[in-house]
């Protein structure tokens, strides 16, 4: 009898080599009825793999949760951390599995499995997913990889047959992902507050030997490794800022180490301007409104100081912290200069600039990104560019200050900066809730035009102009909640 094992993705498991402490093994829990309904190849090349029709295939058995006898299982991590200011305890994958790890020229790539059934961490649960949140999840990831933010990666997806109950009865759906490391700042705090001290510098030692965070860190230089933690969520949060990304549930156990955005929930990115917008139905206090995104990041860097208080000098640990603000500024300000195109204008009068522009904005209540899009005609006709404004006394006075400021800079080359830094497609909510109606009639067509624009968001594609349009008036008020 031969043993040769059955084509499969070349996993390896140095997580999973960690032991009980963090993870445990779990069968996944096959579903009915699996559908395919797309394979990302632009992240399948992301970790060296050809889309060919056999890891097709492997990718759809293990999308509808079909483990082979032969391979070893995937693992649920476990990890604590605080959700809205609360130190939950008890969190972990309750409805993902670390299938393991693959080895890129890019360095190790998780590859996750969410809605594979309950684990030992569904608290209740029953591990699975629907097809709202997953297609959200898919398309964001691919959304916030066109816009070069870091983030987990949208690998394939599909659909099922299995019933899943959340406010009323939907389909089932299951998502692949992949992250330099799904290792939150809650695995800490969970060895943290569980008395595990070895533990946490085992897990400490572990992730700077991987070098998720890029960076040529010594090993035992916790202090070193913190500075950058800081450093890589100060300019994702900028990022963020810039491009008006709402997260909606900033709990450090959606936080990566390695400075990538982590879970895919309630998400939102602005339409009009409002800077105090809370896109999460379940955020009654605007705990996690879009001002407070850089508060928040440097509230659960402190939480993550805590728990490595162990490893590294309270007086390093705080100064690490404390200087979050100047560098998630420095970040923010550079980002703002290159999507408004002053790159070579004074600093001291770029600052002025940023700041009156995003006072203008929030005061006229327009669209952010459509906003940022139009500086492109920002030196044709004054009628063109302030006919976007409904004030446009107060546009006129801003773009006459802009325009001296970029003083003779060729019009054509301000309008390809400005359109290359500012992009034409955003996932507005309306968009997401647009393919996942279709989705749940059977119809992908929607997600997938959806998902050309949204990985190439700068670029204006022909036939799918209206994506790029502002959300109409009714789904402004869209919110979203945490139910997955």
């Amino acid at each position: 009898m031969s043993t040769t094992k059955a084509p499969f993705l070349p996993f390896i498991h140095h997580y999973a080599d960690l032991g009980e402490t963090y993870s445990l093994a779990v069968q996944p829990q096959q579903v009915e009825g699996s559908e395919l309904v797309d394979v990302n190849t632009l992240e399948l090349n992301n970790i060296d793999l050809e889309g060919s029709a056999e890891v097709t295939a492997i990718l759809a058995k293990i999308l509808a949760c079909e483990w082979p006898n032969d391979r070893r299982l995937p693992v649920a991590m476990n990890y604590s951390g605080h959700q809205f200011g609360q130190y939950n305890p008890q969190l972990g994958d309750g409805r993902g599995l670390l299938l393991g790890e693959i080895n890129t020229e890019r360095g190790l790539i998780d590859i996750h499995l969410k809605g594979a059934g309950v684990t030992p961490f569904s608290r209740g649960g029953d591990g699975r997913a629907v097809i709202r949140s997953t297609i959200r999840e898919y398309l964001a990831s691919i959304a916030m990889r066109g816009l070069g933010i870091p983030t987990t990666g949208a690998l394939a997806m599909a659909v099922n047959q299995t019933s899943v109950y959340r406010e009323t009865r939907e389909r089932g759906a299951t998502l692949l992902r992949t992250a330099t490391t799904h290792i939150r700042f809650g695995h800490f705090e969970g060895l943290y507050y569980r008395n595990q001290p070895n533990e946490l510098k085992c897990l400490a030692d572990y992730c700077i030997s991987q070098q998720f965070n890029r960076a040529d860190i010594p090993p035992g230089d916790y202090r070193k490794w913190f500075q950058v933690i800081v450093a890589q969520t100060a300019t994702l949060i900028a990022k963020w800022q810039a491009v008006g990304f709402c997260h909606g549930v900033m709990n450090t156990d959606n936080f990566s180490i390695a400075g990538e955005t982590l879970d895919y929930g309630p998400f939102a990115f602005l339409d009009d301007f409002d800077p105090q917008f809370i896109c999460n139905h379940s955020d009654h206090t605007g705990r996690y409104a879009f001002d407070q995104q850089p508060t928040i990041a440097r509230w659960n860097l402190a939480a993550l100081a805590q728990a490595l208080s162990g490893l590294i000098d309270d007086h390093d640990l705080i100064k690490a912290v404390r200087s979050f603000d100047s560098q998630f500024e420095l970040a923010y300000r550079n980002e703002m200069t290159i999507k408004l195109g002053l790159g070579a204008v004074s600093q001291s009068l770029r600052s002025s600039l940023i700041e009156e522009w995003l006072t203008l904005l929030a005061k006229l209540s327009v669209d952010y990104t459509l906003a940022h899009r139009a500086l492109a005609g920002a030196l044709d006709s004054d009628d063109q560019f302030s006919a976007f404004f409904h004030h446009q006394e107060l546009a006129k006075n801003w773009l006459g200050r802009y325009r001296e400021a970029l003083g003779d800079i060729d019009p054509e080359q301000h309008r390809e900066t400005i359109n290359r830094h500012n992009p034409a497609y955003i996932l507005r909510n309306y968009l997401a809730q647009g393919a996942i109606t279709a989705a749940e009639n059977g119809d992908f067509s929607f997600l997938k035009a959806l998902k050309t624009c949204l990985a190439n968001p700068y670029d204006s594609v022909v036939g799918y102009e209206g994506f790029a349009g502002p959300s109409p008036g009714w789904a402004k008020s869209i919110c979203i909640s945490c139910s997955s």
